[in-house]
C-alpha cells in the first residue's frame, strides 16, 4: 500500500501530541515498503532504507524534499533491516538481511555511490548501532 511507501516528518516530540495538527505535512514516497530510517545529527538530511535493498538520502534544508538527492545499494543486498548515523560525520551504516553491514559516506556518494567498506555478520542483520564517540560499530542478527 502507499501508506507503507511513505514517509512522515512530525514536529518536535516536545510538542504535546493531542492531534494530527503537529504533523508536519512532508510525505515523501519510495518504491517499496520502507523498513529503516535514520537522521543526521545536524537535520538537513534523512536516510531510509526499503524493502529492495535501496537506501535514500532526503536533503530536507529546503523544506519537504519531492524526491531524494542521492541513492545508494542494489537489490542484491537484500532488504535494509536498520540504518545509524555515524556521529556528526558524513558517514553512515546500513545492516542488510543478506547478513552484510555496509559502511557508506555521503563525501564519496556522488562519484561512486559503493560502501567504503563490507563487514559480514552471518545471516539476516536486524540492527546496527555505533557508540556515542562513533568508533564502534555494531550489528545484531540472527546468527548463533
Amino acid at each position: 500500500t502507499a501508506a507503507a511507501n511513505s514517509i512522515r516528518l512530525w514536529g518536535p516530540p516536545t510538542f504535546p501530541a493531542t492531534n494530527a495538527a503537529h504533523m508536519v505535512r512532508c510525505s515523501m514516497q519510495q518504491e517499496s515498503q520502507i523498513t529503516s530510517i535514520a537522521a543526521f545529527d545536524d537535520g538537513h538530511a534523512i536516510i531510509s532504507g526499503n524493502a529492495l535493498g535501496s537506501l535514500f538520502v532526503w536533503d530536507m534544508t529546503q523544506g519537504c524534499p519531492k524526491d531524494p538527492s542521492m541513492q545508494f545499494g542494489e537489490r542484491s543486498l537484500g532488504q535494509v533491516n536498520s540504518i545509524v548515523v555515524l556521529g556528526s560525520t558524513q558517514l553512515f551504516a546500513s545492516g542488510h538481511e543478506n547478513g552484510f553491514v555496509l559502511l557508506w559516506s555521503l563525501a564519496d556518494a556522488t562519484l561512486t555511490r559503493k560502501p567504503l567498506k563490507r563487514y559480514y555478520h552471518g545471516q539476516h542483520v536486524l540492527a546496527v548501532a555505533v557508540n556515542p564517540q562513533s568508533s564502534f560499530l555494531y550489528s545484531g542478527g540472527m546468527d548463533r
